[in-house]
C-alpha cells in the first residue's frame, strides 16, 4: 500500500489539510502539540474507522458538528479512495470506498463503515491491530523491541506472528477435550443401567402374564351374569308397562275430577254475575233524566264558549285604542332628544375618524417604546455577560482592561505565556542532554572500574604495564570523577524538576488562557458586537421617538373629547331606546290592527256579533229551564252530569252482557253431566288393569344388584385392561431405553474415538506444532531480511539472528561470536531497529504494505543516536534502490528535515487550528 493524497476537515485541530504524499521519506515537522500526530489519526481513522488515542465524538474539532477524512492509496496495482465522516447530530458514521479507474472514474465498492473497512482489511492484508503494531511505529517504540527484556519482545512477537492466538486454541481446545470426557463419563454411568433395565423388562412382562389371566376368568364370569340380567329387564319390562298404563288412567280420572271442581266453580261466579247485571237495568232508569239533559246542554255549551270570547276580543281592541292614543302622545315628547342623539352621534364618527390617522402614531410609539426597552434588557443582559468577564480578565491580569482591549490583551498574555514554556521546554531539553552526558560518563567510568578491578597486567585507558599502587590510584581518580557528575547529575535533577514544576504552572495558565481567548472569540466578541449594534440601533430610534410623542399628545386630546361625547351619548341613549320602543309598539299596533278607523270599526262588529248571541243563549236557556252567566258555569254542570253519564255507559254494558251470561250458564251445566260419566268409566277401567307395586317393586331389586353386579365386574376388567396398557406401555419404554442405551453404547465409543483425535488436533497447535514451525519460519525470514537491509547501512554488521525466544544474535565481520546487544553503539541499535522494523513489515504485510510510519521516532535518544538515525534514514532512503517505497516521519526534531524527501511544518494558528505548508527540496 502506498499513501497518494489525504484531505481533513475538522479533524482534531485540523479544520482543512489537503496532504500529497510522495515516494521516499515524508516528514511533518513543528512543535509539540502542532497537531502533527492528528495527521497519522487521520490515517488510521481513515482506514480503519477507529482512533489511537481519542474517542470518535472527540476527533471533531471544537465548535465544529462533523469530520471527515479522504485518503487516495495504491495497492495491488489497483488505485482507491475512501472517505469516512462522523455527525454529532444523531452521532451517525458514514464511509464509502471507491476503486480510482484508469479513465480517472470512480467505482463504489462499498458503503457503510464496517462493510468498507472489512473491504479495505481484504485489499491490504492487515487489520487495524497489526497495523498499529507493524505499520504504525508510535512514540518511542522505536528501539524498545530491540532493547525490552526478552519476555516483552517473545510476547510482542507472539502477538503480532498469531502465536499467542495459536496458544490461546491450544488452552481453550484443552476445555472442549475435558467437557467431552465429562460427557463420555456421563454416558458410561449411564450405560452401566442396561442390566438393570432387562430384569425391569422380565419383571413387567411376568405381570402382564398375571393380568390378562384374571381378566380372562372375570370375563366368563361376567356373561353369566349378563343372561341373568336380560331375564330380569323382560319382567321388568312388563311390569313398567302394566304401570304406564295404571298411571295413565289414574291420571286421566284425576284431571276429569279437577275440571268437575272447576265447572262447578265457574258456576257459581256466573250466577253472582247475572245478579249484578239485574241491578244495573234498574239503576239505568233512575239516571236516565240526567243523561239526557247532559246531552242538550252539550249542544248548547258552543254558544256560551263564543259569546266569551268575543267579549274578551272586544275587550282587547279596546285597550289597544286606548294604548295608541297615549303612545303617540309620549312620542311628541321624546322626539327632541331622539335629534340630539343623531348630532352628538355625527360628532363621534368625525372625531373617530380623526383618531385613526392618530391611532398608528400612538401604536407605534407603544411598540417602539416595547423595543427600546427589549433592546435595553437585552443590552443590559449582554453589558452583564461581558463585564463579568472583564472583570474575571481582570483578576486574571490585575490590570485595569476597556472593552476593545480584551482580546489584543489576551493575546499578547498568551502568546508571552507560550515563549516562557518553549524556553522552560529548551532549558529542559538541554539540562537532559547534559545529564545523559552525564549518565553516559557514569556508566563508561563505572564499566572502566570493573575492567581495572579484573585487569591485572595492562591498563586498559593507556595500555601501559599497571603496578598495583597504579591500578589502585586509577580507580581511585574514576571513582572521584564518577562522584562529581552524580552531583552534577543530582544537580541537573533538580533542576529539571523545578522547571518541570514551572513548566507545570505555565501550562495551566497558559490553558487557562486559552479557554479565555475561546471564550473571548467565540462568546465575548460577538456580544461586543452585538451591544455596538444595539446602541447604534437606540441612537437611530431617538429621533423617531421624539416625534411620536408629539403625534401622541394630540392623539390624547382627541381621544378625550370622544370620551366626553360618548358619555353624552350614553345619557341620551335611554331616551333613544324608549323612542325606538315606542316606535316599535305603535309599528306592531299598525301592523295588528291597521289605521286607527280600521281599529274603531273593528270594535263596532265585534259589538254587534255579541249582541246577536246574547238573544241565542236566552232562548236555549228558556227551553231547558236554566240559566248560567258565563261558559265557566256551563263547563261546571256539564261535568257534573258527566258523571251519571259515564255511570250510565257502564251499566248499560252490564246489561248487555245479562243475555251472554244466561247461555253460558246453560251449556256449563251440560258440560257437567258429561264429566261425571267419564269419571265413573275411568274407575271401571283401572279395576280391570292387575297392577301389583310391590312384585314390581321386588323385580326392580332384583335387576339393581345383577346390574351393579355387572358395573363391579366392568369397573374390574376396565382396571385390568388399563394396567395392562401401562404395562405394555411400561415395556415398550423399557424397549426403548435398552435400544437408546445401545445406540449410546456405539456413541460412546465414537466419542472416544473423536477425543484421541482431538488430543491429536491439539497436539498441531502446541508449542512443538504449528508454534514451533511458525516462530521457525518466521525468526528465519526476519532474520534474514534485518540482515539483508542491515547491510545497505554499511555499519559493518555481517549477520543478525533470532533464537526461538527471540532473543537477538549480532555478528559482526571482525569477531566470530555474537556481539551482546548492550555493547553495540547507539547508531548499531538505531539501524537494528530500523532493519528490524523494515523486516517485521515485509514478514508480516508482504508485497501489498510498502510503507512505514514513524511517529516520533528520536523521542529517548540522545544527540549521538538522533544523528545516527538521520544518517541511517539519509543514506538509504536518498538512493534510487530504497529499502521500502515510501517512509512518513513524524516529529518535532529539525534534524530529519535533512532526511526527508519531502518536507511539510505543522503549526497551530492563533485560533489554536493546525496549518501544514510544504517546503519544497531537491527530489532524488
Amino acid at each position: 500500500m502506498i499513501l497518494e493524497r489525504i484531505v481533513i476537515r475538522n479533524f482534531m485541530s485540523h479544520k482543512r489539510t489537503e496532504i500529497n504524499f510522495n515516494m521516499g521519506v515524508t516528514a511533518f515537522i513543528g512543535p509539540n502539540g502542532a497537531g502533527k500526530s492528528s495527521i497519522l489519526d487521520a490515517i488510521y481513522y481513515a482506514l480503519y474507522g477507529k482512533s489511537a488515542r481519542e474517542t470518535i465524538p472527540n476527533l471533531i474539532k471544537k465548535g465544529k458538528r462533523y469530520c471527515q477524512v479522504e485518503l487516495t492509496f495504491r495497492c495491488g496495482g489497483k488505485r482507491y479512495h475512501v472517505i469516512r465522516s462522523h455527525s454529532l447530530l444523531g452521532s451517525k458514521t458514514t464511509a464509502n470506498l471507491f476503486e480510482i479507474l484508469e479513465n480517472g472514474k470512480r467505482k463504489l465498492i462499498a458503503r457503510e463503515p464496517t462493510t468498507v473497512t472489512k473491504e479495505i482489511e481484504s485489499i491490504i492484508g492487515l487489520n487495524h491491530k497489526v497495523f498499529l503494531q507493524v505499520i504504525y511505529v508510535r512514540q518511542g517504540e522505536l528501539e524498545r523491541i530491540i532493547l525490552e527484556p526478552r519476555a516483552k519482545r517473545k510476547e510482542f512477537m507472539s502477538k503480532i506472528l498469531g502465536i499467542e492466538d495459536l496458544q490461546k486454541a491450544y488452552e481453550n481446545m484443552r476445555d472442549i477435550i475435558n467437557d467431552f470426557e465429562r460427557e463420555l463419563e456421563r454416558i458410561k454411568g449411564e450405560i452401566k443401567q442396561k442390566e438393570e433395565r432387562k430384569e425391569e423388562l422380565k419383571k413387567v412382562k411376568k405381570e402382564l402374564k398375571n393380568v390378562e389371566k384374571r381378566r380372562q376368568t372375570l370375563l366368563e364370569e361376567l356373561s353369566k351374569i349378563k343372561t341373568s340380567l336380560t331375564e330380569v329387564k323382560t319382567q321388568l319390562a312388563n311390569l313398567e308397562k302394566q304401570k304406564i298404563r295404571f298411571e295413565h288412567f289414574k291420571a286421566k280420572l284425576e284431571k276429569c275430577e279437577s275440571d268437575l271442581t272447576a265447572l262447578e266453580n265457574k258456576l257459581d261466579t256466573l250466577r253472582k254475575e247475572l245478579v249484578k247485571c239485574e241491578d244495573a237495568r234498574k239503576r239505568m232508569k233512575e239516571i236516565e233524566d240526567k243523561v239526557k239533559l247532559h246531552n242538550k246542554l252539550a249542544e248548547a255549551a258552543s254558544k256560551y264558549y263564543e259569546r266569551d270570547a268575543v267579549k274578551s276580543e272586544l275587550l282587547d281592541l279596546e285597550n289597544d285604542y286606548k294604548r295608541y292614543t297615549l303612545l303617540k302622545d309620549t312620542l311628541a315628547q321624546l322626539e327632541k332628544y331622539y335629534n340630539e342623539y343623531q348630532t352628538v352621534e355625527e360628532n363621534i364618527e368625525k372625531i373617530e375618524h380623526t383618531l385613526e390617522s392618530y391611532a398608528e402614531y400612538y401604536h407605534e410609539l407603544q411598540n417602539l417604546e416595547k423595543e427600546k426597552n427589549t433592546i435595553r434588557r437585552e443590552l443590559n443582559e449582554y453589558l452583564r455577560e461581558v463585564n463579568a468577564f472583564k472583570k474575571l480578565l481582570e483578576e486574571k491580569l490585575k490590570v485595569e482592561i476597556k472593552h476593545d482591549e480584551m482580546g489584543r490583551l489576551i493575546g499578547d498574555t498568551k502568546a508571552r505565556i507560550e515563549e516562557i514554556i518553549d524556553g522552560k521546554k529548551r532549558e529542559i531539553n538541554n539540562l537532559r542532554e547534559d545529564l545523559s552526558s552525564h549518565i553516559a560518563v557514569i556508566d563508561d567510568r563505572k564499566k572502566k572500574i570493573e575492567e581495572l578491578k579484573k585487569v591485572r597486567v595492562k591498563c586498559p585507558l593507556c595500555g601501559q604495564l599497571l603496578t598495583e599502587s597504579h591500578r589502585i590510584k586509577v580507580i581511585r581518580d574514576l571513582m572521584e570523577e564518577v562522584r562529581e557528575h552524580k552531583l552534577e547529575k543530582m544537580k541537573i535533577e533538580s533542576l529539571i524538576q523545578k522547571l518541570e514544576k514551572d513548566l507545570e504552572y505555565y501550562e495551566k495558565e497558559k490553558t487557562s488562557l486559552t479557554e479565555l481567548w475561546n471564550s473571548y472569540y467565540n462568546e465575548i466578541h460577538p456580544k461586543l458586537n452585538v451591544i455596538r449594534k444595539l446602541r447604534e440601533k437606540l441612537q437611530d430610534m431617538a429621533e423617531r421617538y421624539t416625534f411620536l410623542q408629539e403625534m401622541t399628545k394630540e392623539y390624547l386630546r382627541s381621544k378625550q373629547m370622544l370620551d366626553n361625547l360618548r358619555k353624552k351619548r350614553r345619557e341620551l341613549e335611554r331616551y333613544v331606546t324608549e323612542y325606538n320602543k315606542v316606535c316599535a309598539e305603535l309599528e306592531a299596533l299598525e301592523g295588528k290592527h291597521g289605521p286607527p278607523d280600521n281599529l274603531r270599526l273593528n270594535i263596532e262588529l265585534k259589538k254587534a256579533k255579541l249582541r246577536t248571541l246574547e238573544d241565542e243563549i236566552a232562548e236555549i236557556e228558556s227551553n231547558l229551564g236554566v240559566h248560567f252567566e258565563h261558559g265557566e258555569e256551563v263547563r261546571l254542570k256539564l261535568n257534573e252530569l258527566s258523571m251519571f253519564k259515564s255511570e250510565y255507559e257502564e251499566l248499560k254494558s252490564d246489561f248487555e252482557r245479562l243475555r251472554v251470561i244466561e247461555g253460558q250458564l246453560q251449556n256449563l251445566v251440560e258440560q257437567r253431566e258429561k264429566l261425571k260419566l267419564e269419571i265413573q268409566r275411568l274407575r271401571d277401567f283401572m279395576k280391570k288393569i292387575q297392577y301389583n307395586p310391590k312384585e314390581h317393586e321386588s323385580v326392580r331389586e332384583k335387576h339393581d344388584k345383577l346390574h351393579a353386579l355387572v358395573g363391579q365386574y366392568e369397573g374390574e376388567l376396565k382396571s385390568l385392561r388399563e394396567q395392562a396398557i401401562k404395562l405394555k406401555q411400561q415395556i415398550s419404554n423399557l424397549r426403548e431405553k435398552l435400544k437408546k442405551l445401545e445406540a449410546k453404547e456405539k456413541y460412546a465409543r465414537r466419542l472416544d474415538k473423536f477425543i484421541k483425535l482431538l488430543e491429536r488436533l491439539r497436539s498441531l497447535y502446541g508449542k512443538d506444532g504449528l508454534q514451533k514451525v511458525i516462530r521457525e519460519k518466521a525468526v528465519k525470514s526476519i532474520a534474514t531480511l534485518t540482515s539483508r537491509y542491515l547491510e545497505k547501512f554499511g555499519l559493518g554488521i555481517s549477520n543478525v539472528g533470532f533464537d526461538e525466544n527471540f532473543d537477538i544474535k549480532v555478528y559482526s565481520s571482525f569477531y566470530s561470536e555474537a556481539i551482546p546487544v548492550k555493547n553495540l553503539s547507539g547508531g548499531e541499535i538505531i539501524a537494528i531497529a530500523l532493519a528490524f522494523r523494515f523486516a517485521l513489515a515485509k514478514v508480516i504485510a508482504g508485497d501489498r504494505v510498502e510503507m512505514l510510519i514513524l511517529d516520533e521516532p528520536t523521542t529517548f535518544l540522545d544527540e549521538t543516536r538522533r544523528r545516527d538515525l538521520v544518517n541511517i534514514i539519509r543514506d538509504v532512503f536518498m538512493t534510487v534502490e530504497r529499502m521500502l517505497p515510501q517512509l512518513i516521519i513524524v516529529t518535532h526534531n529539525r534534524e530529519l528535515e535533512e532526511a526527508a524527501t519531502t518536507v511539510y511544518f505543522v503549526n497551530k494558528d492563533a485560533t489554536g487550528t493546525s496549518r501544514v505548508t510544504l517546503q519544497e527540496e531537491a527530489k532524488i
